[in-house]
């Protein structure tokens, strides 16, 4: 003869009894919170509001919760979201998906990746994005790019020589693709100057 199994004794919970007369679920919340009940009472937005910090000087509203690589975050339905991306939605309206793996980017106009302004904020693609980054010198390029091998001066160096690409990619300890990009002005574009060649 088999044992009844015993079920959750919180109404309308239909699991498997864990603990203390309740399912693993509303032990852990138990154990964790001090309550089997969670209920955010606060509204998204006050709970946003509570976590950034006006700057008057810039304009800025800099993020003062979790961060990855400059960015803020907020919990929403489980998932941590960009909380730039939530204020956008907060106060200017929801974003369009877009097209693409990147979907539509929300984009700063101050280039501080804390700031939740939303007068700071606008949608843009992944392309938008590269470009202005692009534009405001943001991008890593040339050497400050943690993969490159040669150095400002090198490619200069590179440019004006008249030596054959098998010796300057020996010389230097790249591949001969990577002197002909050099020399044609397919890559390091940004040292092309009157200067420099």
């Amino acid at each position: 003869m088999r044992a009844n199994k015993k079920i959750c004794s919180i109404k309308n919970c239909s699991n498997t009894h864990f603990g203390k007369g309740w399912c693993q679920k509303h032990y852990t919340r138990w154990w964790r919170y001090g309550t089997t009940v969670l209920k955010e009472t606060r509204t998204l937005e006050e709970r946003f509001e509570e976590k950034y910090i006006p700057v008057t000087e810039s304009g800025c509203w800099i993020w003062t919760a979790s961060t990855k690589n400059g960015y803020g975050y907020i919990r929403l339905k489980g998932k941590n979201e960009r909380a730039h991306r939530v204020s956008y939605e907060l106060y200017v309206g929801p974003i369009p998906k877009g097209k693409g793996y990147h979907g539509t980017c929300v984009l700063h106009k101050c280039d501080v990746r804390s700031c939740v302004n939303p007068d700071h904020l606008f949608l843009g693609t992944n392309a938008d994005n590269i470009a202005d980054k692009e534009e405001k010198g943001r991008g890593a390029r040339g050497e400050t790019n943690g993969q490159s091998i040669l150095l400002n001066d090198d490619v200069i160096a590179i440019r004006k020589s008249t030596e054959t690409q098998r010796i300057l990619a020996a010389k230097y300890k790249v591949s001969r693709e990577s002197i002909s990009s050099i020399k044609t002005g397919r890559t390091w574009r940004h040292l092309l100057g009157a200067n420099n060649v």
